[in-house]
């Protein structure tokens, strides 16, 4: 009899387990715009539900059945085969493999998120953190809350930085273009159109992430040959950039970006000042000339410190 009554015991475990771990991770997706600590909670119960489930062989099997989780993993795999040709000392390189740990969370998401239903679960999640965040914003823009302490006038900065806020804003912009297209009902369909245009202001208006300007450009480039057809991709795409240069140009805050980035630019070429452009542009030559020194095998894991304090000093034209 105790045989028999264990199977309905084990049967409630596991469902109550499957939405529990699921929730977990709809609660994460849902913080990750504005809580750092609150996501990295989340993702721990997470883990721990998504481990001591009874399902777990099943997830195990699912997560590398899914292409992009056995992609994930084999990159994970890399980072930790690239330890054992490092430059790096040991402890360098595996610090380095244990930051790229969020590939196998992503792995273990993909092998129990395979429902609809709660793929877009996590993705109204998503939205709705990055709606607090772009909130925030706003009653900081209007002197409602007071400016966080890595914002400034004319960056509205909420709860991070302005980076990360315009990449998640970015992100968005891009997940309500696409829900748009694909809406039946007319209501919603205006909804994610309203919402895209509010995640484009965000980007554009109320903070100073030139990143996330060309993320940004670069999803709207995306929407647009998604929605055109790679034959129609050119015109659609020429239509969205203007429709987008009209928007931003009349943000002043956009304009500001765009001047003083050219600025940094031309004072970068004409004394070598230093600037945010002008460390960008030598890292891009270290990184080129650390790929030509190993362009198969590279470094290894932890390696970029150890090999770029190996190349020569000073401006190179």
């Amino acid at each position: 009899m105790n045989g028999v009554a264990i199977w309905p015991a084990l049967a409630r475990w596991s469902q109550w387990n499957d939405r529990a771990t699921r929730s977990a991770a709809v609660l994460a997706a849902f913080a990750l715009p504005f809580s750092t600590a609150g996501a990295n909670v989340a993702f721990a119960l997470f883990v721990l539900l998504w481990i001591v489930s009874p399902n777990l062989p099943d997830r195990l099997r699912r997560a590398w059945q899914d292409p992009i989780a056995r992609a994930a993993l084999a990159l994970f795999a890399l980072f930790i085969a690239g330890v054992a040709w490092s430059s790096a000392t040991t402890a360098d390189a595996w610090d380095l493999v244990l930051k790229y740990r969020k590939l196998v969370l992503l792995a273990m998401l993909l092998g129990v998120m395979g429902e609809r239903r709660w793929q877009i679960a996590v993705l109204l999640a998503f939205a709705a953190g990055g709606a607090v965040v772009f909130v925030a914003a706003l009653l900081i823009y209007f002197g409602l809350l007071p400016q966080a302490e890595r914002g400034a006038v004319g960056n509205a900065v909420a709860f991070k930085n302005h980076i990360t806020e315009s990449w998640v804003s970015a992100l968005l912009f891009f997940f309500a273009l696409v829900v748009a297209r694909w809406a039946r009902r007319p209501a919603l369909r205006a909804l994610m159109a309203a919402g895209a245009f509010a995640a484009a202001a965000h980007v554009l208006w109320l903070l100073i992430g030139r990143t996330g300007y060309l993320l940004l450009l670069v999803l709207l480039l995306t929407w647009t040959a998604l929605l055109a057809g790679w034959r129609r991709a050119l015109p659609a795409a020429l239509i969205g950039i203007a429709l987008l240069g009209v928007v931003a140009l009349s943000s002043e805050t956009f304009v500001q970006r765009v001047r003083f980035t050219l600025s940094e630019v031309e004072q970068y070429r004409e004394t070598g000042a230093p600037s945010s452009w002008g460390t960008r542009y030598e890292f891009l030559q270290a990184a080129a000339r650390m790929w030509l020194a190993s362009p198969i095998w590279g470094h290894g894991s932890g390696s970029v410190p150890v090999e770029h304090a190996k190349l020569p000093r000073g401006r190179t034209a």
